[in-house]
C-alpha cells in the first residue's frame, strides 16, 4: 500500500511545482516574445494553451494515482 501512496504524494507534489515553474516560464516566455515581436523578428499568436496543457496531463496523473490507491485498497485489501 505505501507505493500508490507514495505515487500519489509525489503526483501531488509535483503538480504544486508545476505550477509555479509553469507560471515563471510564462513569465520568461511572454517576455521573450514581447522582444521578438519588437524587433519584427516573429509575429506570435496571443493564444497560448501549453500551460493548460501541461496542467491537464498532470493532473491526469494525479487522478490516475488516486484511482490505484483506490484499486489496491478495496480489490487487494479486502480480500
Amino acid at each position: 500500500m505505501i507505493a500508490p501512496l507514495l505515487g500519489t504524494v509525489l503526483s501531488l507534489i509535483s503538480r504544486v511545482l508545476m505550477h509555479f515553474e509553469l507560471t515563471l516560464f510564462g513569465k520568461i516566455a511572454r517576455a521573450h516574445r514581447a522582444h521578438q515581436e519588437e524587433l519584427g523578428l516573429i509575429r506570435h499568436s496571443r493564444h497560448n494553451y501549453f500551460r493548460y496543457l501541461v496542467m491537464i496531463y498532470v493532473d491526469f496523473l494525479l487522478l490516475v494515482s488516486i484511482a490505484n490507491v483506490a484499486v489496491v485498497r478495496l480489490l487487494w485489501l479486502a480480500a
